[in-house]
């Protein structure tokens, strides 16, 4: 059940674009745990990003695959937008899955 509460405050906390809202959603991928929470954490850390956005993602993606939690393409796909020098040019399936997100973030702003 608290996964439904850390994803609506994430989606909340895009819509609303404040700076305020920053350093939460980028602390919220420690307690992150896999495919229900990691997407849209995932699209909040690139709507706030900062100079500890590429960090924060990197230590989650090596945890999500320690742990088999399931999320590591969708924050891979966040790490080539970051560092488009160290990707490869292929795309997949989780890089269109980030662009729907980031529509919906983009919406979610212009109607709030």
């Amino acid at each position: 059940m608290q996964w439904r509460i850390q994803v609506m405050g994430t989606w909340y906390a895009i819509a609303r674009a404040h700076v305020a809202f920053a350093t939460p959603v980028h602390r919220a991928f420690e307690v992150c745990y896999g495919t229900l929470t990691a997407p849209a954490l995932t699209a909040a850390v690139l709507t706030y990003a900062n100079d500890s956005t590429t960090e924060v993602i990197r230590g989650y993606r090596d945890r999500d695959l320690a742990c088999r939690y399931g999320a590591s393409g969708i924050v891979d796909a966040a790490l080539r937008r970051l560092e488009p020098a160290q990707a490869d040019s292929h795309r997949t399936r989780d890089d269109d899955a980030l662009d729907g997100l980031l529509d919906v973030a983009h919406q979610l702003q212009d109607s709030a």
